[in-house]
């Protein structure tokens, strides 16, 4: 019994290691996909101002 205990304890523990390192990786991933949103959203705005101020010259 005790070192079923003994067991038990080690695999909550590697289970916690585990969960902790998803956690912080997804944690990671949310920053970088938003940070690439910021970008995409940025290059879009960016490609517009481009387009308009092309076709005001091309008037």
């Amino acid at each position: 019994m005790y070192i079923n205990k003994k067991e038990n304890e080690l695999l909550k523990m590697r289970i916690e290691k585990i969960s902790t390192y998803i956690m912080k990786k997804m944690f990671l991933l949310s920053i970088i996909v938003k940070t690439l949103r910021a970008d995409f959203k940025f290059y879009n705005i960016l490609l517009i101002s481009l387009k308009l101020n092309s076709e005001k010259f091309d008037r």
